[in-house]
């Protein structure tokens, strides 16, 4: 499965040969220290041809040895290959002593063994290393490894300078994806390390990199009554002069009120929501929150073609770019569903399905396949209000939890969970 040029691309990050079975072993746990998804020795085992198994190998374990070596997915891997050309990839040339870009990822790998030998991490020589090589798709694995070290190591000091590190946030250097797997493993390390929570949120929230990157792409939703609540209250002290701020602030305030059964806060926040004007050209997933909020708790919303809510979304669900279609839905669903609005979301869902299903069936984005694994959630729902309950069981049986979204891994389980009772319910 693996060419040689890939096949060395990943021994040179492990920092191994891969020669015997058990290697496998050690390469999996390294893996996993860096990607959100899961990948197992036996899978590794078979792509290095130590185990006999399934020919074709599931998108999302390529997609993460891509993430491993420094790459947003498999796609860039296999055009990257393709740029360096036939030879590249019939011959080990890329990581050569002789190789600039050999002794680039070099000295990455040098520092993570010193830091691991010492016990502590050198965070001039890490500035350093990222003036030089901060737009290397290799810093990113790099980095990601840093912040676990550190979370053990208590290094706050690092940690601190993570979204100052130069090079690594210049604007068009990385895939956007890159970017969130660094505030993944920085929400992560938080979640579990309070003292570390009450050192670098301060800290953070001021950063102009981490409130874009961090607090604004890594909405742990799961942690909004933990860590989370808690720096998403110190960014909305440096960050609010824009409505988008504020309707970013205001809505997970909401949620958070939502998920602690606080009647008082909830409404409080659905005030302040409701005074903000929605404009034409806001982010999908902040319009999505804003109209499903409204439409759970104004129950005289009902579905109308003729409501102006109906022509902004049917605007999103026709989006030139597919994936913010299916993201606005996907989003659009969970608020729909958490507000007792089935009235909205099933006819949203049944006119979506119909509109996109050729983009859909195009889709190969790693990102969006996960986006459609949730959205099925949604899908069995529609199809239990319709009395579908064969479709509906279908549906659910097609879900991979494992694809859920990190951050709202556990509010995604509970939706799941709640529609398999009501299904279940049905069929006895």
């Amino acid at each position: 499965m693996l060419t040689p040029a890939i096949r060395q691309k990943i021994e040179a990050r492990f920092g191994q040969s891969i020669r015997y079975s058990k290697d496998c072993e050690a390469l999996a746990r390294s893996i996993n220290k860096v990607c959100p998804q899961q990948v197992s020795t036996t899978t590794l085992k078979r792509l290095f041809g130590f185990a006999h198994g399934v020919a074709q190998p599931r998108r999302f374990t390529l997609d993460s040895m891509a993430i491993y070596i420094g790459y947003p997915n498999w796609e860039s891997l296999l055009h990257s290959a393709d740029n360096e050309g036939n030879n590249a990839l019939a011959a080990p040339v890329a990581y050569r002593q002789h190789d600039a870009v050999a002794q680039d990822i070099y000295q990455l790998h040098q520092q993570l063994s010193i830091t691991q030998a010492t016990q502590s991490i050198d965070v001039a020589r890490v500035e350093a290393l990222a003036a030089e090589f901060g737009r290397h798709p290799a810093f990113i694995p790099f980095v990601t490894e840093l912040i676990s070290i550190a979370g053990r190591l208590g290094h706050t000091a690092f940690l601190e300078r993570v979204y100052s590190l130069p090079g690594l946030f210049d604007s068009g250097t990385h895939d956007p994806v890159q970017l969130y797997y660094i505030g993944q493993a920085m929400g992560l390390l938080l979640r579990n390390h309070d003292a570390l929570a009450d050192a670098l949120i301060r800290p953070l929230a001021a950063k102009p990199n981490a409130q874009r990157y961090f607090v604004e792409w890594f909405v742990d939703e799961d942690y909004l009554g933990g860590y989370y609540g808690r720096l998403l209250d110190a960014y909305h002290i440096h960050k609010q002069e824009q409505l988008e701020d504020r309707l970013f602030y205001f809505a997970l305030k909401y949620r958070q009120s939502q998920l602690a059964s606080d009647m008082t806060g909830r409404n409080n926040w659905y005030r302040q929501i409701k005074a903000l004007p929605l404009r034409e050209n806001i982010y999908s997933i902040l319009a999505a929150r804003y109209m499903g909020i409204c439409l759970a708790e104004e129950p005289d919303y009902v579905y109308d073609t003729a409501s102006p809510f109906y022509a902004v979304i049917m605007r999103f669900f026709h989006a030139t770019r597919y994936d913010e279609a299916v993201n606005f839905l996907v989003f659009l669903c969970r608020e729909l569903f958490r507000g007792k609005r089935p009235d909205w979301l099933l006819p949203l869902v049944t006119t979506f399905s119909q509109l996109q299903r050729s983009r859909a069936s195009n889709e190969i984005m790693h990102w969006t396949r996960n986006l459609h694994n949730e959205l099925l959630i949604y899908k069995a729902y529609a199809a239990h209000l319709q009395g579908e309950n064969t479709t509906a069981q279908n549906l659910l049986d097609q879900i991979d939890p494992h694809l859920f979204d990190v951050f709202r891994y556990r509010l995604m389980q509970e939706d799941l969970a709640e529609v398999r009772e009501l299904v279940n319910e049905n069929s006895g």
